[in-house]
């Protein structure tokens, strides 16, 4: 399987927010929408920091409002 799970950095924090993850479409600065193994989407805030191809997830950093 190669479904990613989404984190969410924040210093050396890391927190997992949407797992089974097979779709990822940046919509515009600071705005991706992301779709689950199940047809599930939605859209969260963040920006891509880095892709773990390996430990399969997407590390989001977060946006400045």
């Amino acid at each position: 399987m190669c479904e990613s799970n989404i984190v969410k950095r924040s210093g050396k924090a890391e927190n997992t927010i949407a797992e089974d993850i097979d779709f990822i479409k940046v919509v515009s600065l600071g705005k991706l929408l992301i779709r689950t193994i199940l047809g599930e989407e939605k859209y969260i805030d963040g920006e891509i920091d880095e892709i773990d191809l390996h430990g399969h997830k997407v590390i989001l950093k977060e946006t400045k409002k």
